[in-house]
């Protein structure tokens, strides 16, 4: 998905671990996140902070050495021929022709 561009549904999303749960009905989404709150605020206080703590020191961690390649790249491909291909053919409805530069 992330080289291809597809879209991923619910529940590809679910089965790849990326969410947990589909909430069906948009009148649905208030009670479940409601529902999950209300999971979290009666554990235990010092266990979900000290989770709530690795896993925001495990996304420094990762950010710090993952942000800058991602924003080379970013960089590197804005700034190429194909980029500007994708936007033409974006606009005029009509599949890309790329050429690597």
């Amino acid at each position: 998905y992330l080289m291809s561009g597809d879209k991923i549904g619910g529940k590809e999303a679910v089965e790849m671990g990326l969410a947990s749960f589909i909430v069906p009905e948009d009148d649905q989404l208030l009670p479940r996140a409601i529902e999950i709150a209300s999971t979290l605020a009666a554990g235990a206080p010092l266990a979900v902070a000290a989770s709530k703590l690795a896993v925001n020191a495990y996304l420094r961690s990762i950010s710090a050495t993952v942000f800058p390649l991602a924003a080379r790249a970013q960089e590197e491909t804005m700034g190429s021929n194909d980029h500007q291909e994708a936007i033409a053919a974006f606009q005029e409805k009509r599949a890309p022709h790329f050429t690597g530069k």
